[in-house]
């Protein structure tokens, strides 16, 4: 799906590369405009040059709250972040990031490449304590 470009309606327009606002304000962790433009009509979901949507744009950049914004709206990952997003959240303990991305549909039990260990069996190797059900 790539996006609807009209250049009266702001929200819906794109660069050379179909980077809409929403793209850019994601990528850069802006809340109040990524707020602003969903209210505006942004599409959460549209793709740019390479594929990626908004969401794809904050969970790539760490932008916990506002990926959490985007994905309440709808928003969906283009493709999958999938073991080296795991396993950094995982190997740092930042539980509030293996949340999100776990909601985004990654798989916690994801290994890097056969026989190396899963997620979980990473956090464990790196003495890390890492609770996802609370």
């Amino acid at each position: 799906m790539t996006c609807n470009h009209h250049a009266a309606f702001l929200p819906l327009s794109g660069d050379y590369d179909n980077r809409t606002p929403i793209h850019l304000a994601a990528a850069e962790g802006q809340d109040k405009a990524v707020q602003y433009l969903i209210a505006k009509g942004a599409d959460v979901n549209c793709k740019d040059r390479w594929g990626a949507t908004a969401l794809q744009d904050a969970v790539t950049s760490g932008h916990v709250q506002v990926a959490e914004q985007i994905l309440s709206r709808g928003g969906t990952l283009a493709t999958s972040l999938g073991a080296v997003a795991m396993c950094n959240a995982a190997t740092e303990g930042d539980v509030r990031y293996l949340k999100l991305l776990i909601r985004c549909g990654e798989n916690a039990s994801v290994c890097f490449f056969p026989p190396l260990p899963a997620t979980v069996h990473w956090c464990s190797l790196r003495s890390t304590l890492v609770m996802l059900d609370s």
